[in-house]
């Protein structure tokens, strides 16, 4: 992106920030439950050998989105007070957590989308890894949004939509100046992509080519899911017209803010090959296949834990289940392990089939 481009970016993001800063922060978890922690029980946890039995540390990968986050802090809380684990996090880009899982530096990867960057891809192929599981029952879902004030308005607010004829991706050429960073007729948009270490960044470039789209808009990878959550928020809280990548389950699309997905072309896998390749000159169009949300683990720790590997097989979350967590999490904003202590105390069903029942009762009654 130009210069003049990202600093406009910029100005607009500390725009929004402004308007956002009512916002405050607001404790979730109870301190009983902050402290349920460290308590001792006075029933002994109930083992699951291997590592566990061993009193080795079972290392995650520290995941930068928000769902990832909760899946892993709530399958640390399972583990800990459950099973007498000992649990750690190892923090790093995709790429570092990736080649870590694949050396066995750390041992599971939670919310691993359907193993399709490189790095993992390669551990599976070299039976380093396995991937395990089905997180989220349908998948998770991609695509590129907009808000809806822009196509439908606001009636209450007296706000009439600037681009009621946007339903595809193949309108979006119609309507390029509203995203750019004047907003005059010719101007290029600004599409904000996913990061750059994401393989979904390089779809998405090859994707604004098969629309016909890559001389109306600028694509922009923004530095960390932060920013790109920043950038797009603020551009809300000023009804700022705003496309972006992003995906679902998600905090920022669980119910927060209202945006509407444009329609494309249904996924084949025949162009989604030409997606897929960066040289392919003239992709085209298809969009995300649904993706299994599966976990990553090193195969020495699988071969060594196979307990504790088919309780992961069974980790699963229905749509409705993590789309309330996520919007707790962005309305509450507690950190990792309140947000995930508070859904285990409140929805119990959600996670109680994944265990014994006696296991399940100590985790219960952990949390009170």
């Amino acid at each position: 992106m130009a210069p003049r481009a990202v600093s406009i970016v910029m100005r607009w993001a500390r725009a929004g920030l402004a308007a956002l800063a009512g916002l405050a922060p607001l404790a979730w978890a109870t301190q009983a439950q902050a402290q349920a922690h460290t308590q001792v029980q006075a029933q002994p946890p109930m083992r699951l050998g291997g590592w566990c039995g061993a009193g080795k540390p079972i290392l995650f990968a520290g995941i930068t989105w928000k769902s990832g986050r909760f899946y892993t802090e709530m399958l640390r809380q399972v583990l800990e007070r459950g099973y007498g684990c000992k649990t750690g996090v190892v923090e790093g880009t995709s790429a570092e957590t990736g080649t870590a899982l694949n050396e066995n530096r750390l041992q599971v990867w939670v919310e691993n989308w359907g193993a399709r960057d490189a790095i993992p891809r390669q551990g599976l192929a070299e039976g380093k890894i396995r991937m395990v599981g089905q997180l989220l029952a349908g998948g998770g879902v991609e695509g590129w949004f907009v808000p809806e004030l822009l196509v439908k308005g606001d009636q209450r607010r007296g706000i009439q939509p600037l681009a009621p004829d946007l339903k595809t991706v193949e309108d979006l050429k119609r309507y390029a100046h509203l995203f750019s960073a004047d907003g005059k007729p010719g101007s290029k948009g600004i599409f904000y992509n996913c990061l750059a270490s994401w393989s979904c960044s390089g779809f998405n470039d090859q994707r604004l080519k098969a629309y016909g789209l890559a001389d109306n808009f600028e694509s922009y990878r923004p530095p960390s899911t932060a920013a790109l959550d920043m950038l797009i928020a603020s551009a809300v809280a000023v009804d700022r017209p705003v496309l972006f990548y992003y995906w679902y389950p998600a905090a920022l699309t669980a119910g927060h803010y209202k945006f509407v997905r444009l329609e494309e072309p249904a996924y084949n896998d025949a162009c989604w090959k030409t997606i897929a390749n960066p040289a392919d000159p003239k992709p085209c169009g298809s969009a995300f296949k649904n993706t299994p949300l599966l976990i990553g683990v090193s195969t020495p720790f699988a071969d060594e834990n196979p307990a504790l590997v088919a309780l992961l097989e069974k980790v699963q979350l229905s749509g409705d289940q993590l789309s309330k967590a996520l919007f707790r999490m962005t309305e509450k904003r507690g950190s990792d392990t309140q947000e995930a202590l508070a859904f285990m105390a409140r929805y119990p069903e959600a996670w109680k089939s994944w265990v014994p029942e006696a296991v399940a009762a100590r985790i219960l009654a952990s949390l009170r």
